[in-house]
């Protein structure tokens, strides 16, 4: 939680894009959660 918080400076929108990238990135990886290494991989994305 506190890597999404820094990640998206606490707004809520880009709290969700982030969220929706690393679950995207989740699906073909088989996963049904969302590890800190995950959503290091969105912020690479979006950035």
């Amino acid at each position: 939680m506190e890597l999404l918080r820094q990640a998206s400076q606490g707004l809520p929108r880009q709290a969700g894009r982030l969220i929706q990238t690393a679950m995207r990135l989740a699906v073909p990886k088989g996963l049904n959660h969302l590890p800190d290494e995950l959503i290091h991989e969105a912020i690479e994305v979006l950035q």
